[in-house]
């Protein structure tokens, strides 16, 4: 994509445009391959060797704790919990097979909860080839904050 692509990219999404004209144009709703299974969604690259990125924002009016679960070994997983606040952006690149889970506190414990339910994932409309692996790109950030980092990440 072009500069001035990215130019437009960022210069409406700090302007406010309407999220319905913001993830229309620039981000579109995700679809496949994306499954649900109990409560978590579970993501699968295209391609096994080539990372994909997905947006998610935290529709809900509580705080989320984002986890991966990773069947086979559940103790490699430690470290990729991830906040997301009310109106919140964050962006996730993975590779292969990666399944998210999330959580809510009720009564100052985390409870597991539908992630269908909070979550509304985007895709973004352009992206560069990622760099392999599963990553978060951006964490718990404003709009304006999540396409600026975005921009530069994706360009």
């Amino acid at each position: 994509m072009s500069k001035g692509f990215w130019f437009g990219f960022l210069l409406f999404s700090l302007l406010g445009v309407s999220q319905d004209l913001w993830a229309g144009k620039l981000l579109y709703t995700y679809q496949a391959p994306l499954s649900v299974d109990g409560a978590a969604f579970v993501l699968q690259s295209a391609q096994a060797s080539q990372a994909e990125v997905v947006v998610i924002y935290n529709k809900s009016s509580k705080p989320l704790l984002l986890n991966r679960i990773l069947v086979n070994n559940p103790g490699v997983s430690a470290g990729w919990s991830s906040d997301l606040d009310p109106d919140r952006w964050s962006a996730l690149s993975w590779q292969g097979s990666f399944t998210l889970s999330c959580q809510q506190s009720v009564d100052q414990q985390w409870q597991s909860i539908p992630c269908a339910q909070v979550l509304q994932l985007y895709k973004p409309a352009a992206s560069k080839k990622m760099a392999q692996g599963s990553y978060w790109l951006v964490e718990n950030k404003t709009k304006p904050q999540l396409m600026a980092r975005l921009a530069k990440a994706l360009m």
